[in-house]
């Protein structure tokens, strides 16, 4: 049963009705939720501890606000994951603000030394 509900949720005629619910609920209760659909970068790898292995995604999504520090508009257009790709030292701040956060948020250590990019835009499934 547990088989048939995964694979329930990933049909994105289930996942769209499943948001279209959660929204009206919340719309009854005053609340006002927007669903952020993660638009895939690229991947950093690292360790946990010394001795887990960590992907994390760096992602975009429109409803997310801008860097809001002097952007440099290039090729017609402002959004981070483009500035990170053309800049290595923007890039640089990306990563080190991502490996920030997970640490904070999580309490865990990364290896900030050994980083690794696999070739790769999204580790496992994109979740809203």
């Amino acid at each position: 049963m547990l088989t048939d509900y995964v694979e329930e949720l990933q049909d994105p005629k289930n996942k769209k009705l499943y948001e279209d619910e959660i929204t009206q609920l919340e719309k009854e209760r005053g609340v006002d939720v927007t669903f952020i659909h993660p638009k895939p970068g690229y991947v950093i790898k690292t360790s946990v501890n010394g001795n887990k292995k960590a992907f994390i995604n760096i992602c975009a999504n429109d409803h997310i606000k801008k860097p809001t520090s002097s952007p440099t508009i290039k090729e017609g257009t402002k959004d981070t994951l483009h500035l990170a790709e053309k800049n290595k030292a923007f890039r640089t701040m990306v990563n080190t603000t991502a490996l920030e956060a997970v640490e904070t948020s999580f309490d865990v250590k990364l290896d900030k030394k050994n980083l690794r990019f696999p070739k790769l835009s999204y580790k496992g499934l994109a979740h809203a």
